[in-house]
């Protein structure tokens, strides 16, 4: 079967993206050229740079890119070598077009939906945050912040289903520095944080790992393989299911079923606080019986959880309270063995996904 085209979406992002590589070059050049001439290789290599703005720029909406990449490669090809103070300026304009351009593509922005999942992309670099905002901006609502602190800060307030975070940020810790502090906080540990980075040193890699990061992604980014780590880890929590029963021995005959369906399980809470929480932040399926949660407790459960759904386990031969018999609550109708409960759940689960399909 031949794969279909990448949609235009993706390609503009995909643009982005080498864009974002490419402006790094093309600060880096014009500091060169402010002190001094460059070496005959290096014109080679931004003469690249020139013509791959020249080919993509005016086809993804950006003509005037084009237009100076244009000037400055004509210049850069000419036969006779060129000063380098003239070189700089051309090159310094090009700079700024760049820029004035990432920063008013950036400020328009994709409004939010709230029906998709919340995905904080958190990166110093603008024209990073603006390339992964623009791929991701149909499969999520999308905030971006630049440093760790603004990693916090979104963790915290959106309570993102995903976080595709750099690790070189200035401002505060590096990005597997907060990776390391996020797993202390219980919070905040839920929460699968992709690591974006120009780093590939395998001890990084593996410290990244190790620290908790769902996926370790290098710098340039290629979008189709980002796109399938996003898909992979917004799919588990499509699947996501939080147990709250009092029989031990049930959850666990429950989740090992589940895990083997590849559902992400989690079990072992405390207090009905930290069951309702867990179910809310990850927009899991939650499933609990009346030893732990009464109909007066369950009646909250809906303004507390507004987009989730639960599945009610009654104790055998205990008459079902009406309240669960109408979303979001569906109430087991036959005996609470593990394998009833798994049917239902995945029954509950296959609706979640048709519903955001």
């Amino acid at each position: 079967m031949d794969t279909p085209p990448p949609s235009p979406s993706y390609v503009h992002a995909a643009y982005l993206l080498a864009l974002s590589e490419h402006v790094k070059a093309i600060g880096i050049y014009n500091q060169t050229l402010r002190d001094g001439d460059i070496s005959p290789a290096d014109r080679a290599m931004l003469l690249e740079v020139t013509r791959y703005l020249c080919e993509d720029s005016g086809a993804q909406g950006f003509p005037l890119i084009a237009e100076h990449a244009r000037i400055l490669g004509k210049l850069l090809a000419a036969p006779a070598p060129l000063a380098h103070l003239v070189l700089s300026q051309k090159l310094a304009n090009l700079y700024e077009i760049c820029n004035a351009a990432i920063e008013l593509e950036e400020a328009e922005g994709p409004q939010p939906q709230e029906n998709k999942p919340v995905i904080a992309v958190v990166d110093d670099d603008p024209m990073m945050r603006l390339a992964l905002t623009k791929l991701l901006e149909k499969e999520a609502q999308v905030f971006t912040g630049k440093n760790s602190h603004d990693a916090v800060t979104l963790m915290r307030t959106h309570k993102p289903a995903l976080v595709l975070m750099d690790d070189i940020m200035p401002g505060g810790l590096t990005g597997l520095s907060l990776l390391e502090e996020v797993q202390k906080d219980p919070e905040l540990s839920r929460i699968p944080i992709v690591m974006v980075t120009a780093s590939s040193d395998k001890e990084h890699v593996l410290r990244g790992l190790r620290a908790g990061a769902a996926e370790y992604v290098t710098k340039p980014v290629a979008y189709v393989k980002l796109m399938e780590v996003v898909h992979k880890i917004l799919a588990r929590r499509e699947n996501c299911v939080a147990l709250y029963l009092d029989d031990a021995d049930l959850a666990q005959a429950i989740t090992q079923r589940l895990e083997a369906l590849k559902c992400k399980v989690q079990g072992g809470f405390s207090t009905v606080q930290d069951f309702v929480g867990f179910v809310r932040d990850q927009d899991a399926l939650g499933v609990f019986d009346g030893e732990l949660i009464n109909p007066a407790q369950a009646a909250q459960l809906p303004s507390l959880c507004p987009k989730a759904s639960f599945l009610y386990v009654p104790e055998p031969q205990e008459p079902i309270a009406p309240l669960f018999s109408s979303p979001p609550f569906t109430a087991l109708d036959e005996s609470p063995t593990s394998e009833a409960i798994v049917r239902a759940i995945g029954r509950l689960l296959a609706a979640r996904r048709m519903r955001s399909a």
